[in-house]
């Protein structure tokens, strides 16, 4: 286990990240936006952070498609390979870095949900698992004995879940038809599908989507910011809406402060 000091960040991006790990840290509970006890970093253990090691280096997903659109062979495997684009202009940034196991967090898609069967073009259904009609919020999704969110006990064996262990999903990607209103948490993110789908034949990332999957990393919005702190700049980041369209170096850097200060308090024996 890595010990003493936490790498530092760049000097013009240290203010800022200490303001935000104290927002994440409970810091500024009672401001307006701020987070309150119970999704204090330190206490919560259900982050993406909490995913990656408890799945030792992958991070699966479930695909809830809530939207009439075909979806084909080919967009199915580009939903998975973008997903996978998004996870590395994240997790990039631990590769390497202050003790970090892992070289690449590795993305898979372990169900697809629908309202009908007849929206994916694909007859083989051992290929990725599908779930017809199973409505959570009146959306598709998939089995809730497959869900890491439901169940956060680190010795829970997933024996429930259809097809086993396998099958089972750290985070959902919402895929909504109709959908303006993002929004993002551990558990996943609820994004238009068509903002998706749109990025998905080429090498861009919806910015949308990496933004609301940086909540699942406990990573706050920045509409309070000069509530918390001001007089100082907020951060040019892809978690300040508006700022940028991709994940930054300050990102990044906040993402390793979130890796550091975690495996510091013995998260992961």
């Amino acid at each position: 286990m890595c010990t003493g000091a936490i790498p530092a960040p760049p000097a013009d991006m240290k203010q800022t990240i200490d303001i935000t790990w104290t927002e994440m840290s409970g810091g500024f509970m009672g401001l307006q936006g701020a987070r309150g006890s119970s999704r204090r970093i330190q206490t919560y253990k259900s982050w993406a952070l909490d995913h990656v090691m408890w799945s030792q280096g992958n991070m699966n997903f479930c695909v809830r498609w809530d939207s009439n659109v075909t979806v084909t062979a080919t967009m199915r495997d580009q939903v998975q390979v973008t997903l996978q684009r998004g996870i590395d202009a994240w997790f990039s940034a631990l590769s390497g870095y202050d003790c970090f196991p892992y070289s690449k967090v590795n993305v898979k898609v372990t169900g697809w949900a629908v309202r009908n069967r007849a929206t994916l073009d694909w007859t083989d259904d051992t290929l990725v698992p599908i779930y017809v009609n199973m409505l959570e919020e009146g959306a598709p999704t998939c089995p809730a004995d497959c869900s890491r969110f439901r169940h956060q006990d680190k010795n829970y064996a997933f024996a429930q879940c259809p097809g086993g262990p396998q099958n089972r999903f750290d985070q959902f990607v919402w895929l909504d038809m109709d959908y303006d209103a993002p929004n993002g948490w551990d558990m996943g993110a609820h994004v238009n599908q068509m903002g998706f789908t749109n990025t998905i034949a080429g090498t861009g990332l919806y910015h949308i989507w990496l933004h609301e999957f940086g909540h699942s990393i406990g990573f706050p919005d920045y509409y309070d910011w000069s509530t918390w702190a001001p007089g100082v700049a907020a951060p040019r980041c892809v978690m300040n809406a508006g700022a940028a369209t991709t994940v930054t170096d300050w990102d990044k850097w906040m993402l390793k402060r979130t890796w550091s200060e975690l495996l510091r308090m013995n998260r992961w024996p």
